[in-house]
Parts: structure tokens; C-alpha cells; sequence
């Protein structure tokens, strides 16, 4: 687990055995420090970004991030190519960069 690892690397695992941590396999990982079940929550900040209430304080050194990569496509005989086509142009647009930016991602 890519959160596991990140703390080991910083020597970490320690400190967070003794602390109010938990490794949260699915789900919004902050979402736990507004229930009081842990002190600090490491998850993608666009996910971060989803739970109201949180501090974000900012990405872990980039050598210790692990890209996350979205990629998208359609069938060949899709019955709405174009319409495909068109979306997908738009994702990929610079029209769109401000919005991924907003909500944590990197374009």
C-alpha cells in the first residue's frame, strides 16, 4: 500500500503506531479526522478536496508521490462516437484546466 510505504520512507510508521491513525482501505481517508478516528488522513488531494470540514495542507514531496494516470476512450462502433469524440476533445482542452486545478488534479 502506496501510504504504508510513504511512511516507512520517511520514517514514520513509528510515531503513527502511537498516534490516532488507522490505514483506510476504500473511501474518503479525511473523512475519519472529522470523526475523530485519526490525526492525519494521506490520500490523493483531489479526494482530500471532497470532504468539508479538513485542513488541506498540501501534497507529500513529489520522490514519495506515486502518479496516478486517468486515461479515456471509447469503442470503435460506439453508437454515440461523435458525441464521444467531442467529450473527450473537451476533457483534453484547456478550456477544462482551471477545473481539474480547482479540484486537486493535475493536467
Amino acid at each position: 500500500m502506496e501510504k504504508v510505504r510513504m511512511l516507512s520512507t520517511l520514517g514514520l510508521m513509528g510515531a503513527m503506531r502511537n498516534a490516532k491513525a488507522t490505514i483506510v482501505e476504500q473511501g474518503f481517508t479525511a473523512e475519519r479526522l472529522i470523526s475523530g478516528e485519526a490525526d492525519l488522513a494521506v490520500q490523493q488531494i483531489s479526494e482530500l478536496k471532497q470532504v468539508e470540514g479538513i485542513e488541506v495542507i498540501g501534497p507529500v514531496p513529489h520522490d514519495l508521490q506515486t502518479p496516478a494516470v486517468f486515461s479515456a476512450g471509447r469503442m470503435v462502433d460506439a453508437k454515440q462516437a461523435e458525441g464521444a469524440d467531442r467529450l473527450l476533445r473537451y476533457l483534453a482542452s484547456p478550456e477544462v484546466v482551471p477545473v481539474l486545478r480547482l479540484s486537486g488534479l493535475a493536467p
